[in-house]
């Protein structure tokens, strides 16, 4: 399930790696700029803000399970994608690369969390996520920074692949054990 705390648990991740005081409650859960226009997120802070959801169109899983008491149907788990953008939103231009820097820093070394390597993650359902960087080209930036409603700063947007959410519950039906009648449709 997408939710804030499990979510926060990223950015408590990267704030450890540094190791140091410039990040540590820098890393805001914000819109850079709310409905008004106005800014939201904190002076001095990196802003992760999810702006895009995406369906993994990879994993195909069947949607027919059987159980000891009969065979069913279950919708199957939607594998979602959660692009996250990190924007350095500082007034010193040069803090403001040096803040990206660290964010580049973590996702290098830590490309795949899983819960052997991050005991943090501890989300159902969640066995392992995947970050890759995103290459926009110059149009794709401007409409996203158009999108937002903002004004460029620099920033690094990363894929994490891939939430599970399995919510439905299965219909199982009884098992045929018997079958009546004859093939020309007479008893």
């Amino acid at each position: 399930m997408i939710n804030l705390s499990f979510l926060k648990f990223i950015s408590n991740e990267i704030s450890d790696f540094t190791g140091n005081t410039i990040l540590e409650n820098n890393l805001v859960w914000s819109n850079i700029i709310d409905q008004d226009g106005s800014v939201t997120a904190p002076a001095n802070s990196i802003a992760i803000t999810l702006v895009k959801i995406e369906k993994e169109t990879v994993v195909n899983k069947s949607n027919s399970i059987y159980k000891d008491v009969g065979y069913g149907v279950s919708m199957p788990s939607l594998n979602i994608n959660l692009f996250l953008q990190f924007a350095a939103y500082n007034n010193d231009y040069g803090e403001a690369l040096k803040q990206l820097g660290y964010i580049l820093s973590y996702f290098q070394s830590h490309p795949v969390l899983t819960k052997q390597n991050t005991p943090r993650l501890t989300e159902p359902g969640v066995d392992k996520l995947i970050f890759e960087i995103v290459n926009y080209s110059h149009q794709e930036l401007s409409n996203l920074w158009s999108q937002l409603g903002a004004k460029y700063i620099p920033s690094v947007v990363y894929k994490m692949r891939m939430i599970i959410i399995d919510e439905y519950s299965p219909i199982i039906a009884p098992a045929i054990t018997k079958i009546a009648g004859t093939l020309d449709g007479k008893n």
